[in-house]
């Protein structure tokens, strides 16, 4: 992953939902395809 750091050392797309962490699985499954769309 690429992402940019801010200056506290944590990257953009680092989010930590404690609650609510229906999404995150979503921009896995995404990074996944987009990754292997890039590699064919």
């Amino acid at each position: 992953m690429i992402g940019s750091i801010h200056n506290n050392g944590v990257r953009a797309w680092y989010v930590d939902t404690g609650f609510n962490d229906s999404g995150t699985y979503e921009h896995v499954v995404a990074l996944v395809v987009e990754v292997a769309h890039y590699a064919f």
